[in-house]
């Protein structure tokens, strides 16, 4: 084997830039890595422009948000089967309270309206908001836990005002599901109509079918037991029963439909009035958050419903995006601090965000999968979590052979080390995602097979772009580095003075001094310490892994206090539709 010529030999040579075709005929082998030193800004530019024009076409393709979770549902859980049962069990008492509509209607001689109005083409219902007022137990003289029961008078009148707040929100007979039998909207779904009356003098067998009675019933059991009677649970919480007469909370349900004034029917400019009609319910949002925020004492309202959850949720996810920001930030100020290069630091992040628009164009256009779940988002920051260690490992092997004057040897190490170094992990990793094919869960599937994706794509934008990134600064940048350059060394030199190795800095770089001279005598020393509490980690983990046992609730994406998660919990169904 030949010895590599010393750094002398190296620097006595002319570096003259060679003709494309003379650098394949003499060094076939090398190619890459020559054309990688002679055109860094070609091989930069071409990497970048295929990555940015599949980001864009990706981003250009309609996609649909999955924010709820019956992708999250096994469908032998227990959770699963709960949800089933009730779901069923809120359609019969659903078509309940419209078979008692209709009797009542009939009664007045307005036989088959709502029969009518539901099949007419000439309206359609597009949309239900519902509302869910929950009393928290409250405590008596002695301390104890006691349930609060909503059908007591103050706890009624309470709801009632709520209902009633809804009712009155400016354009609500705009956007209502209208009755065009008897010209005024459809009453909202809920027990109200039993317990308030247009008329103080109404007898309280009376039900006001409009829903806008202001009079609460002076025989509140009369009107508990017309509503048993016609098994009518689907307002209430679970423990509601004949033998228990009592629920801690109560829901309505209000209707919206067109067409809206100035159309000729539902499908006149359909979008259009979809559109105004989410407008209109931004609205409305904003006056239940501000009712939200005037609540006292043990009730709490939350709310939810087509179009209006997933307002909220975009909301969320927008506001967390300034969690990512700062995540970002930090990161981005590490890598300043470790490369001591405004280029190299921004690049490199650059780099690594287009990992994931990328993937997304296999995912959609490739794929031709249309939708995207919110779990898949998170693959945003396990990934910039990988890149930088990729990004590290190149940078620190690059560093290193920095006493070498040929740029295409240094190049050649870092292909040698750092390639192989971060394949390792990234089989590693991208089989530990890949891994959750087998997962039952549909949506942990989709999530581990998009993150192979990304962890995959990530290495090759790594080991691609970052070279000629590398390149590019070495030959062009560097020596022409601005005042960004001393800052941040200066900077890193203050943290590692504070660390103590400060004055081994004339021996090399700081980070590499820690390492040599820092832990790996530490690690010898205590090897067999650091392997005994290790191991007793490891057995701990496995005993604990006994003791784990698969939960009876759908997975919550949001706080417990969050309005959101709320409404999901309620859903019967576990989604929005």
């Amino acid at each position: 084997m030949s010895k590599p010529p010393s750094n002398a030999q190296i620097a006595a040579e002319a570096p003259t830039r060679k003709p494309y075709k003379q650098l394949i005929r003499e060094d076939k082998r090398g190619f890459y890595i020559q054309l990688l030193v002679e055109y860094p800004c070609l091989l930069l530019f071409f990497f970048l422009t295929i990555s940015i024009v599949l980001s864009i076409s990706a981003v250009l393709q309609p996609t649909t948000l999955d924010y709820g979770i019956s992708a999250f549902e096994l469908r032998d859980h227990v959770s699963s089967i709960e949800w089933d049962a009730r779901t069923e069990a809120i359609r019969a008492s659903t078509k309940n309270l419209d078979v008692l509509i209709d009797q009542l209607k009939s009664s007045s001689n307005k036989r088959g309206t709502l029969q009518y109005s539901i099949n007419s083409p000439q309206f359609s219902r597009i949309g239900k908001f519902h509302v869910v007022v929950s009393f928290a137990p409250r405590t008596d003289a002695q301390g104890k836990s006691v349930p609060t029961n909503v059908f007591e008078p103050e706890n009624l009148l309470a709801v009632h005002n709520i209902y009633s707040r809804v009712m009155n929100y400016t354009g609500y007979q705009d956007y209502c599901w209208w009755d065009y039998t008897n010209f005024q909207c459809f009453a909202p779904e809920s027990l109200m109509p039993f317990f308030f009356k247009k008329s103080p003098y109404d007898n309280d067998t009376i039900i006001d079918l409009s829903g806008t009675g202001k009079y609460l019933t002076k025989d509140i059991n009369k009107a508990l037991g017309l509503i048993m009677r016609n098994n009518l649970w689907q307002f209430t919480d679970t423990s509601f029963s004949v033998n228990n007469p009592r629920s801690s909370l109560l829901r309505f349900v209000f209707l919206w439909g067109t067409p809206l004034k100035g159309y000729n029917g539902p499908n006149d400019r359909k979008a259009e009035q979809v559109a105004t009609t989410k407008k209109w319910l931004s609205g409305l949002v904003g006056m239940m958050k501000e009712i939200q925020k005037e609540q006292q004492g043990n009730m709490t309202v939350y709310y939810g419903g087509d179009w209006v959850t997933e307002m909220e949720i975009m909301d969320t996810i927008y506001s967390d995006a300034l969690y990512a920001i700062g995540s970002f930030t930090l990161v981005f100020f590490f890598m300043m601090l470790h490369t001591e290069s405004l280029f190299l630091s921004s690049t490199a992040l650059i780099q690594i965000l287009l990992s994931f628009p990328t993937v997304y164009f296999i995912y959609r256009v490739v794929f031709g999968i249309s939708w995207i779940g919110v779990l898949n988002f998170i693959g945003l920051f396990i990934i910039m979590g990988i890149g930088v260690d990729d990004v590290f490992v190149f940078y620190d092997v690059f560093a290193q052979t920095a006493h070498l004057s040929d740029l295409k040897m240094r190049l050649r190490i870092v292909y040698g080390r750092a390639m192989k170094a971060t394949f390792i992990t990234t089989v590693t990793t991208a089989v530990a995602f890949v891994s959750n094919i087998a997962s039952p869960i549909p949506a942990l599937r989709v999530f581990g097979i998009f993150m192979f994706m990304i962890v995959v794509m990530n290495y090759i934008m790594v080991v691609t772009m970052f070279p000629p990134v590398l390149a590019l600064w070495e030959k062009h940048i560097k020596n022409r580095c601005s005042k960004t350059c001393t800052c941040t060394t200066r900077l890193r030199e203050k943290i590692m003075e504070k660390l103590g190795f400060a004055d081994r800095a004339s021996s090399g770089r700081p980070i590499d001094q820690f390492f040599k001279n820092g832990l790996a005598p530490f690690l010898r020393k205590a090897r067999w310490v650091v392997t005994a509490v290790f191991f007793l980690l490891f057995v701990g983990s496995i005993v604990l892994s006994t003791r784990l046992a698969p939960s009876n609730k759908p997975p919550a994406f949001f706080p417990a206090d969050n309005n959101v998660q709320r409404f999901l919990d309620w859903q019967p169904s576990g989604s929005l539709s």
